[in-house]
């Protein structure tokens, strides 16, 4: 039994089925892209380059890895699978180097784009054109909160449909910054948004945004899935959107109407419950 095999061998030895199957198909990548027939053939071709010339040809296998579309983590996983390798070979005496090729950064930087009013104007219109319209109704109605409001994303899923005032077009909610809780006025298109949404939801008491999924359909809707419908409606806008994102569009434009009206900034800002 060669060196080679023998070190493949050890490789493996111990590993999860799971395990294994991953570094083999790390491997046999590596070895198309060597523009070998086996995975015995590139690894014996990767330990008998020179140091540099062995970085420098998995720097250019990560590069490629990345220029095809595969993930980072994707790619950072066979390039882990190699240095795991060679760093067993060294061990065994088979070479005297280790790769110095780190794993990239799999941190998502967020786009630095200056978010307006007419993003949200696109945000709206996107979830009105939903296939959905009992979730398209729904999600409209929680949109408004988020901007018209500027509520807090676990404000709006702590609401329970008697802390809608249908007549008064108010809403009592327990805002997170606050022992006691408040009452806000709607703007005439936000009450009418949330009795369209009572209209699909019915008027039986109980939180007033509910789950339409399978699993928890008819609980109340979370601040993780508000986060979602937000953040998934936005990538279908070609925007990045969070529900704090639209709040801060909301809070700016506050701002700036009441800079025209010669009003206190920070009146303003307590006015919108942020900190």
């Amino acid at each position: 039994m060669d060196q080679i095999t023998q070190l493949l061998e050890h490789f493996f030895k111990g590993k999860s089925v799971d395990t294994k199957r991953a570094y083999e198909a790390d491997l046999m990548a590596f070895s198309e892209f060597m523009g070998m027939t086996s995975k015995e053939e590139a690894v014996s071709e990767l330990l008998n380059l020179p140091e540099s010339q062995a970085n420098l040809t998995v720097m250019y296998f990560r590069t490629k890895n990345r220029n095809t579309g595969l993930t980072v983590s994707s790619s950072n996983r066979k390039v882990s699978t190699l240095r795991s390798l060679v760093k067993l070979a060294k061990v065994r005496g088979l070479i005297d180097w280790n790769l110095q090729i780190p794993n990239e950064s799999n941190t998502y930087e967020k786009p630095k784009k200056e978010h307006n009013v007419n993003d949200i104007k696109k945000l709206f219109n996107t979830c009105r054109l939903q296939n959905n319209k009992r979730k398209a109704v729904r999600d409209y109605a929680i949109l408004r909160l988020l901007y018209d409001l500027i509520l807090k994303r676990n404000v709006i899923s702590d609401l329970n449909i008697e802390d809608f005032n249908q007549s008064k077009n108010s809403i009592i909610c327990n805002n997170s910054n606050h022992k006691a809780s408040k009452t806000k006025f709607l703007s005439t298109i936000t009450a009418r948004a949330l009795k369209d949404w009572i209209k699909v939801r019915g008027n039986h008491e109980g939180a007033l945004f509910i789950n339409f999924d399978a699993a928890s359909k008819g609980k109340r809707l979370t601040s993780t899935s508000i986060y979602r419908l937000v953040t998934e409606l936005s990538k279908r806008s070609d925007l990045f959107l969070t529900p704090d994102i639209v709040r801060q569009v909301a809070i700016k434009e506050a701002l700036e109407k009441g800079k025209q009206l010669g009003l206190d900034e920070q009146e303003i800002i307590q006015l919108t419950d942020h900190k």
